[in-house]
């Protein structure tokens, strides 16, 4: 492995800030025998700086693997205050997009990293590694083992996301029929995974959740099984589920070979539904399947902002979003404060089922009225930059910025209110 990184002791990190006034203390040290580099506040009560090094030879497309060691003293929100970033220049010295080491892995000794695999942009010629950190009188931080090196490049993940629409009927069998037949068109498109819509089996039957609710696995979900090893290909489906004497709003994942991967239950009722007996979940899971990690709501759960946000932190890249009701700003903004697609299968309103990209954009849509099925194919390792999003005029990707840059240091009010 080449470490295209000079040594904490090579005398080319470079230490930065802006003003005096917030300029923190700056050490090098030596402990077991490595090179340390610290930030402190020293005497400020406010600080922000960062040591910096500039590494040459970047080949723009060429894949690059970063890692680096750090431990704070007296930082409660460590994940807040201290960040790790690359700083892509073009050989004129220009900036290039400015992409955070956004992975964190947790050390046995006290000691936890900042780390990506990232693919440089075109056009790189060189970067800046900046080991950054701000915060207030107490805090500190010390980073050690920096590394950087060329790698081999990353696969892209392409995937098929499909959203249906029927108009349902009045019994249980014709609702049953028109699903089986919308997850039919949607694969003759190729869907990798598709999502119906919410009470896709017995909306508009006039039956009560008493009198369709079922145990998973039961007859419905082993009808769309058939229909996922048909078609090798994920489906999500959802109905009233029954677990001893409560029944639940679950939609449940099932997998290409029509094994059941998991559940979620709807954990924001509308009152008209507490109303009918439904007992709420309290759980945001996320599943991995073959081409990333999804995350899944349900109708009222749109409605609010923090379930997305909590699936995207969990790792969720695509929301699906099996609802009745239409909330077209909602989803698109899941969409774009979180950086993930959403996949939205619905019932009512104008452009009920849609696919929306991480930019807010629509990818595929079905108007009220029709029937069947619409794909989209992504490719989830793609990098989707927005310039001037808080870096500067290279951009970044609003996926990493909306989750590095919280202030979970002052959110606390979330949880008491």
């Amino acid at each position: 492995m080449n470490n295209m990184l000079p040594a904490f002791d090579s005398g080319k990190w470079e230490s930065r800030y802006q003003r005096e006034a917030i300029a923190p203390r700056f050490d090098v040290l030596k402990e077991n025998g490595n090179t340390l580099l610290k930030i402190s506040s020293g005497d400020k009560d406010y600080f922000f700086g960062k040591w910096v090094c500039k590494v040459s030879g970047i080949s723009g497309g060429e894949t690059y693997s970063f890692s680096v060691e750090y431990r704070t003293e007296n930082t409660e929100f460590e994940l807040v205050n201290a960040h790790a970033l690359f700083t892509w220049l073009n050989s004129k010295g220009i900036q290039l997009p400015r992409d955070y080491a956004d992975g964190k892995a947790q050390g046995n000794d006290g000691w936890n990293s900042f780390c990506r695999t990232i693919k440089a942009p075109v056009g790189a010629d060189s970067l800046e590694i900046e080991l950054a950190f701000w915060g207030y009188r107490g805090y500190e931080i010390t980073w050690r083992n920096p590394v950087f090196t060329r790698t081999e490049a990353l696969s892209a993940r392409k995937v098929r996301l499909a959203t249906t629409l029927f108009k349902p009927r009045k019994t249980l069998a014709e609702n049953l029929s028109a699903m089986e037949s919308v997850i039919d068109k949607a694969a003759k498109q190729k869907a990798d995974v598709i999502v119906l819509t919410e009470m896709a089996y017995d909306r508009m039957t006039g039956l009560s959740p008493e009198e369709v609710c079922e145990v998973i696995p039961g007859k419905l979900t082993n009808a769309m099984a058939a229909k996922a090893r048909q078609h090798n290909a994920y489906i999500i489906v959802n109905l009233f589920e029954k677990e001893k004497d409560l029944i639940y709003n679950t939609a449940v994942l099932i997998g290409r070979k029509g094994e059941i991967l998991g559940k979620y239950r709807k954990s924001h009722l509308p009152l008209y539904e507490k109303e009918m007996g439904i007992t709420p979940g309290n759980q945001y899971p996320v599943f991995e399947t073959d081409f990333g990690k999804i995350g899944i709501l349900i109708c009222m759960d749109q409605e609010f902002s923090e379930p997305a946000r909590i699936l995207r932190l969990k790792g969720a890249e695509v929301l699906f979003i099996p609802t009745i009701g239409y909330s077209p700003v909602a989803t698109m903004a899941h969409a774009y404060f979180n950086g993930m697609y959403v996949v939205v299968s619905g019932g009512d309103g104008q452009v009920p089922s849609r696919i929306i990209s991480p930019e807010g954009k629509i990818l595929g849509k079905m108007e009220q009225g029709e029937e069947g099925a619409v794909v989209a194919e992504v490719d989830l390792s793609e990098r989707i930059n927005c310039p001037w999003m808080s870096v500067g005029p290279g951009g970044s990707e609003p996926r990493t910025v909306f989750t590095k840059e919280r202030r979970t240091d002052i959110y606390g009010f979330l949880l008491n209110d």
